[in-house]
């Protein structure tokens, strides 16, 4: 197993200790045997020495008795019960040994010592030490060994005088001693005690009568003094005891606070040098990067005087947007109402005000020239104060769609709420029209107040898998002559025949955009190059511009194919796409099509981050094979052979191995942050030479209030499942001790594509589980998981709820076996896709889990919608994947719940995944006798937000305590 965490090994170190005791028991033996005369005369003490160590340890409550350090180690009431007896015993020996001159009885003492301390011995012993999850080990030797077996001997050395009568120095020097709040110990008795051992080792030896008893007793000494000082240096600074801890645990009324939340620094640019900065108390500042200097500001006081929430510049600033009025819609869509405000003048703009309900609204990438969407309908004002010019007429609620996405395009396809994009500088407007007057409809209930009667009835055009869906076209608006219009429509290429889609829509130059067009299965799609004809005012798209893209294994890109990136010539470009090894790398394309790999390695380029003359810039998880992390890399052009250089590996390793980056619009600056392990920051860097000139974000003040709470710790491993490398994560409890045994939560998604091992900081639910509940709290990413190549991403590639189900299973078994996993207490959760993964899992009767919760699942692929569902499993038509659709539902297993504890959880108004999907679950599970827990969520989406919010996870928190037997 490849361990890749933040959890070391460090087993040479007690490998030494045993080399060290082995050695002071044969050098001590020899001492024995040359020692003429008694120094005490207490043979009956003779034989305690080695009856103690085959005596029973019938102490049985010290060996529960853990404790676990700051630091990750831990500590056992056991171990310093063995230290405790152990010195005890040795000094006891020491202080009764006589030598009486017969050799048989030499022998006998010979070997009464030496086995103790053989490695068979003391040292056996000492490995039964508590190991630590790092692979180190600690006890209360550091403490004792320094301030009791030390004392002791030197006493020993002296007259045989016990600990009580030990001189005062020592005393005073063991009040010294102080055991810290990061665990260690340390004392000034170290420095006392070797003076001491200096003197009363002097006065030992006047009394000796040969040399041989000098230069043995000295070697006996320094023996001793290894024997001790070498476990002690090993083992302090190891960290304080569980109940040393005096720190509270983090709480779910903590984590439902919000409290604990890290900050993100705002920051927008608008040029190549300057940034929107949204400060604490909500007010706009223009920021110079060059040097920091606030250039402009909007006060919060004006933007609440305009009863306004938030705003947004104009590319030149003379202007601003006041929003009020919010009503959210659908994952990203909602509308609001929009007042101007003039920057020169400080007022607003009254003359030709905009409409209520706005649906979506957006400033051009120069000037104040803008464009809105209310109605369906797209509207252009050439300026703030102009009259709103009407660009199309043909919107229609639930029906036609300009400018704005309808349901399954804003979720699946584009993940925003607009399909209207300006060219650079201003002249054209592109637009998306989807008409769904063919779509089916979902309906259902919406319950409002409880005054209303009856409840409100939601329609939403939602195409499921195999059903009738949207049409799509796309539209150019000259906006320098909007009277008349002069609105174009650019074709879909002939190669693109039947249903389609139109996915990614990319400006080259103020006269050049890039379109890309896939079929409705997505396994096949092609860019096209369109360039404005001045003379006649249309647009051409020639086929010899065209690249296409095709997948033989799978779909095409991650979730759609990737956005270009164009080179200074306009013509050329860079994208992100599979190699023939299956890893999605960068290449050139050139005017002839033909591409050419930038990046090649068993590993994945993320996404490309910005493209200039002289540099490249994108984000890998190339660096140490991880395929959680995320670092900046940098490839500078015109330096003969290709080498990429990693910006960010070395920045801050402990802290940081998740980056994201925001370049300014030429790239000249960016904002680098930093997302984790440690706690997130971020800093503004310079691209020349890439050096940070300021640091943005610290989260000094989190840091500060997570000191005073045991938090969790997170390793990071990889497992070998059917052949392949597999990794997942792990939520450990504080004072984490592998001896013991935790209760287990897989932590589950599961999806297409999808990643939960990686490296990014968290404060969530599982925080709570495993600081307050002592719950581990796994996740695991198996097959159909991205960002490790085609060949694992693929392999669920039309058989959803098949290997994607059997890898977490068998990650469950795996973790079973684990010594710390209970494997009597192990449960799953998940939401969305991971409440399919979850329900089906428990549906499997592998009788690997005792309970689990699923919230807003799919239970029938059927119901989902289509471009999301067909990606991934074609059509449910017989001809097509209709028997892997049949066969991947939940009601199919409904008979095996039986065996588990279930919890389903779903809102009654989850555009998304349909309260539908856990009513037939639920049907399926009552036909079947099957006893269950639900609960449902009035009104609310597949987010479950608002007062829902802390009510869900209070609820799934004692459901799972119900379940895993805890108080």
């Amino acid at each position: 197993m490849d361990k890749v965490s933040t959890l070391y090994i460090e087993y040479p170190k007690a490998m030494k200790m045993k080399s060290v005791y082995f050695v002071a028991g044969l050098l001590l033996m020899i001492v024995q045997g040359s020692w003429q005369n008694p120094l005490q005369d207490t043979e009956e003490k003779s034989r305690s020495f080695k009856a103690s160590q085959s005596e029973p340890l019938d102490e049985s409550r010290q060996l529960n008795e853990v404790k676990r350090h700051s630091q990750g180690t831990f500590t056992s009431d056991y171990s310093k019960y063995l230290d405790t007896r152990r010195a005890q015993d040795f000094v006891q020996w020491l202080m009764s040994t006589k030598r009486n001159g017969q050799q048989g009885q030499e022998q006998r003492e010979n070997e009464k010592y030496l086995d103790p301390l053989s490695s068979n011995g003391l040292a056996k012993r000492h490995a039964e030490f508590e190991r630590h999850a790092e692979g180190t080990y600690t006890s209360d030797i550091t403490s004792y060994l320094e301030g009791q077996a030390a004392k002791e001997f030197i006493a020993w050395l002296v007259n045989g005088r016990g600990r009580r009568d030990f001189p005062e120095e020592a005393l005073a020097a063991e009040k010294m001693g102080r055991r810290h709040a990061d665990g260690t110990f340390t004392s000034d008795i170290n420095k006392i005690l070797d003076d001491m051992a200096a003197k009363e080792f002097l006065k030992w030896l006047i009394n000796t009568k040969t040399i041989v008893k000098w230069l043995l007793g000295f070697l006996a000494v320094a023996v001793i003094v290894t024997a001790i000082a070498v476990p002690v240096a090993l083992l302090t600074n190891r960290g304080s005891s569980h109940s040393s801890d005096t720190r509270r645990t983090f709480t779910l009324e903590d984590y439902l606070s919000d409290g604990y939340n890290y900050k993100r620094y705002n920051l927008q640019w608008i040029s190549g040098n300057e940034y929107v900065h949204k400060t604490v108390d909500g007010s706009l500042q223009i920021i110079s990067a060059d040097n920091g200097t606030v250039l402009k500001t909007l006060k919060n006081t004006t933007i609440k005087d305009a009863g306004a929430t938030t705003a947004m510049f104009s590319p030149d600033t003379k202007f601003a947007f006041l929003q009020s009025g919010y009503k959210k819609l659908w994952r990203h869509s909602y509308t609001a109402t929009y007042h101007i405000y003039d920057m020169t003048t400080s007022t607003l703009v009254t003359e030709n005000p905009l409409p209520n309900d706005t649906q979506y609204i957006s400033w051009s990438p120069v000037g104040h020239k803008l464009a809105y969407v209310w109605n369906n309908n797209i509207y252009v004002k050439e300026f703030p104060r102009a009259k709103s010019i009407q660009i199309t007429t043909n919107g229609e609620e639930n029906t036609i769609f300009n400018g704005i996405p309808d349901w399954v395009y804003e979720e699946e396809m584009f993940g925003t709420h607009s399909a209207l994009w300006w060219s650079p500088n201003g002249n054209f407007i592109a637009y998306a029209e989807f008409n769904d007057t063919e779509v089916p409809v979902i309906e259902y209930s919406f319950y409002s107040e409880d005054t209303l009667q009856y409840p409100k009835t939601i329609r939403i055009p939602y195409p499921k898998a195999g059903a009738r869906n949207p049409t799509v076209k796309l539209f150019i608006v000259n906006t320098q002559s909007l009277t008349p219009l002069n609105s174009t429509e650019i074709t879909v290429p002939h190669k693109i025949s039947g249903e389609h889609y139109l996915s990614v829509v990319t400006w080259v130059t103020d006269e050049r955009i890039c379109l890309q067009w896939l079929t409705r299965i997505q396994n096949y799609s092609v860019l096209t190059v369109c360039d404005f004809e001045k003379n006649n005012g249309t647009w051409l798209c020639p086929e010899e511009k065209q690249h296409e893209q095709e997948s033989n294994t799978g779909w095409i890109g991650r979730f759609q194919p990737s956005t270009p990136y164009f080179a200074l010539d306009n013509g050329s470009y860079y994208k992100v796409f599979s190699n023939s090894d299956g890893y999605k790398h960068i290449h050139y394309i050139n005017d002839s099509g033909l591409a050419t790999p930038i990046t090649k390695g068993k590993w994945e380029v993320i996404s490309i981050e910005a493209v200039t003359k002289d540099f490249l810039y994108y984000i890998s998880n190339e660096n140490g094979g991880k395929p959680g992390g995320r670092n900046l890399y940098k490839v500078e052009f015109g330096k003969g052979q290709i080498n990429a250089k990693c910006i960010s590996c070395d920045l801050d390793q402990e802290r940081c191995q998740y980056y994201s980056t925001s370049f300014s619009q030429n790239a000249q600056y960016y904002l680098l942050n930093c997302y984790g392990p440690g706690l997130p920051k971020c800093a503004l860097h310079r691209s020349s030479d890439d050096q940070a000139i300021r640091n943005l974000e610290n989260n000094t003040d989190l840091n500060n209030s997570l000191k005073d709470i045991q938090m969790p710790s997170k390793k990071v491993e990889s497992i070998n499942l059917n052949g392949n490398v597999f990794w997942y994560q792990m939520i450990l409890p504080p004072h984490f001790d592998s001896s013991k045994k935790y209760p287990l939560l897989l932590d589950v998604y599961a999806g297409p594509c999808s990643q939960k091992v990686d490296y990014a900081f968290r404060i969530n639910w599982a925080t709570y589980l495993a600081s307050t509940e002592q719950i581990i709290v796994a996740s695991f990413d198996g097959r159909g998981s991205g960002y490790q190549g085609d060949k694992i991403m693929h392999a669920i590639y039309r058989r959803l709820g098949t290997y994607e189900i059997e890898d977490q299973i068998a990650a469950a078994r795996t973790f079973s076996e684990m010594g710390f996993v209970d494997k009597n207490r192990i449960a799953i959760w998940g939401w969305s896709y991971g409440g399919y993964v979850t329900s089906m899992v428990l549906g499997s009767g592998s009788g690997v889990f005792k309970c689990g919760i699923a919230v807003a699942p799919v239970s029938r692929w059927q119901f989902y919608d289509s471009i999301y569902t067909e990606r991934y499993m074609g059509l449910p038509v017989e001809n097509d994947n209709l028997k892997y659709y049949e066969n991947s539902t939940v009601m199919a297993r409904a008979e095996n719940f039986k065996q588990v504890e279930y919890l389903l959880i779903h809102g009654t108004a989850d555009d998304n995944v349909h309260f539908q999907q856990a009513a037939q679950i639920s049907k399926a599970l009552v036909d079947a006798e099957v006893d269950f827990q639900a609960m449902w969520y009035t009104d609310k989406d597949h987010g479950i937000d608002g007062q829902a919010h802390k009510h869900i996870y209070t609820h799934m928190s004692y459901f799972i305590k119900q379940c895993f037997s805890l108080s």
